[in-house]
């Protein structure tokens, strides 16, 4: 009976790690379905196939194959009179610049090699509803000079603030004179605050230079888009490309020269009406203003907060620093821009040589 025994006991544990191993892989099994079906598919992005500028596009021009081609655009953002056929447009005549990857629009074209726009080649570029607007552009601003028509971007503002007094909207501190001041008496100075010395002598306490109580940063204009970099250069007329059978319009034929970086430049914004307006006093303000680039599919308002001294030191935990007996200053000129400046000045004579 004893062996029966163990033989029976043995037989339930070899059957009860059996139906452990099972339950095991029978719950992996699930897990891994769970984890198929719950993955999120990503939503592609709808394109639509519409007439893009292969080269620039100056005013006169005849549209023939291989100065346009269809290249796929976001549906969510097509252009007004986008075009989705080149054969629609093949043998019509420019009316303005049209530049390098800008969508190609029906307006911009007419019948016939003498047909010419009335007004500039950029008005042709604004929808109606829109207003074209100048700023100031640089290094800095203009992103490295990659910035590039076609682009969006959104403007970003910073100001320091200054104390004024608050009835008169004037810097402080404030002066005073008295109008009927005795002979050898002092009858003007700048009005501060009163406070006492250590010793307990009462003095007049103001700031030796201009006041100032904080400084903040903040978004502003968003999803703007860049219609032209630099100032207007009259462009010249483009010879015109003749197919025949035996010719073939060759990738290098219709390449551009490689863009040349401007030293002071504007850059040429499409914005809403009332934007246009915030933009003008933004600059009239003062403010530094700089652009920053979006990505091509992104066209979400962002809502931000404004940042303030008080907000980074917050947000980062940036503790004072402790007092010492000593400081630093910065160098009169920063090395990196120093250097910076010597190459330019490098290059731009080894290229005088070279033209020599």
């Amino acid at each position: 009976m004893g062996r029966k025994r163990v033989i029976i006991l043995i037989g339930l544990v070899v059957v009860a790690v059996i139906l452990v191993i099972a339950a095991l892989l029978l719950s992996r099994d699930r897990e891994d379905e769970v984890f198929e079906v719950g993955t999120p598919t990503p939503t592609p992005i709808p394109m639509v196939s519409i007439a893009i500028a292969r080269n620039n596009l100056n005013r006169g021009m005849v549209i023939s194959e291989g100065l346009v081609e269809l290249r796929p655009w976001p549906e969510d953002r097509l252009p007004d009179l986008y075009v989705t056929d080149l054969e629609d447009i093949y043998g019509l005549t420019v009316l303005g610049f049209i530049g390098q990857g800008v969508p190609i629009n029906l307006n911009q074209l007419g019948e016939g090699p003498e047909v010419r726009a009335p007004g500039s080649d950029l008005a042709i570029q604004i929808p109606t509803g829109k207003r074209a607007i100048a700023i100031p552009l640089d290094m800095l601003s203009a992103i490295g000079w990659y910035l590039q028509p076609g682009d969006r971007v959104d403007i970003i503002a910073s100001w320091r603030v200054i104390d004024l007094d608050e009835d008169f909207q004037s810097l402080l501190p404030n002066r005073w004179v008295i109008l009927q001041c005795p002979e050898g008496a002092t009858c003007e100075g700048v009005m501060g605050r009163m406070e006492l010395l250590p010793s307990g002598q009462a003095v007049m306490v103001y700031p030796s230079g201009l006041s100032q109580t904080g400084y903040f940063a903040q978004m502003t204009i968003q999803d703007a888009e860049v219609l032209r970099i630099g100032p207007y250069v009259p462009q010249e007329t483009v010879p015109q490309i003749e197919l025949v059978e035996e010719q073939v319009v060759t990738e290098e034929e219709v390449t551009p020269p490689p863009p040349q970086i401007p030293s002071q430049d504007v850059v040429v914004l499409l914005l809403d009406i009332q934007d246009t307006l915030v933009l003008k006093a933004l600059l009239e303000l003062q403010a530094d203003v700089d652009l920053v680039m979006r990505g091509i599919y992104d066209q979400d308002v962002a809502t931000t907060t404004a940042v303030t001294l008080d907000y980074i030191v917050t947000r980062y935990a940036i503790e004072q620093p402790p007092k010492l007996p000593f400081g630093v200053t910065a160098p009169t000129v920063n090395p990196l821009v120093e250097s910076y400046i010597l190459r330019a000045i490098q290059e731009a004579a080894q290229s005088s040589q070279q033209a020599e």
